[in-house]
């Protein structure tokens, strides 16, 4: 009997351990649109998992290429229209998203979305930190940033940072109104 006891709580710790190890074990990833990028993923199976749904446009060729996301269905059809050139002029062209590749391999990735109101930030929040402790980042740090610009606008964000993640939310204020904006980042984007 005392056997078996033993037997079964060196089993439960083995789960434990285990379970663990497994948690830690999962590959980073952040989603866009409907399509998991993982870290270290081929670029090429991205890209393509992309565009069945999306434009997606290459932004230049150096050690680190960006690729410009755009998941909004209705502006699709005039973003096709414009030259790639002035497309990719545009600072970040108005991008749902940013893929960074270096070689065939994703090295980073950002994705960002209007936030509504206080729902829509909590729900950003709790997607984020349900995600980080879930994939065991739990030494995070939150840096802030602000700037007053004239004509009545102003801007704050704040960072939260943890291991290759990080997740930044910002406040626009532009006279009477105000908008909210998140960010998601996986690995360098850089």
């Amino acid at each position: 009997m005392k056997t078996r006891a033993t037997l079964l709580y060196v089993f439960l710790f083995l789960a434990v351990c285990c379970a663990a190890a497994q948690a830690q074990a999962v590959t980073p990833s952040i989603t866009v649109g409907g399509v998991e990028i993982k870290f270290g993923a081929p670029a090429e199976s991205v890209v393509a998992a992309l565009q069945k749904d999306y434009l997606v446009v290459p932004d230049g060729k150096s050690p680190v290429q960006r690729w410009l996301v755009f998941t909004d269905k209705k502006a699709i059809p005039s973003l096709k229209a414009m030259h790639a050139d002035i497309l990719k002029s545009m600072p970040d062209a108005g991008a749902d998203a940013t893929l960074f590749v270096k070689g065939n391999s994703i090295v980073g990735a950002s994705s960002n979305h209007a936030l509504m109101d206080t729902q829509d930030i909590f729900a950003a929040l709790y997607a984020a930190a349900t995600k980080f402790s879930g994939e065991g980042h739990n030494n995070c740090s939150v840096t802030t940033a602000n700037n007053y610009v004239p004509l009545n606008m102003s801007n704050a964000v704040f960072f939260l940072n943890c291991g290759v993640y990080k997740l930044a939310i910002e406040r626009t204020v532009l006279g009477s109104d105000t908008g909210y904006m998140v960010w998601e980042y996986l690995g360098s984007t850089d």
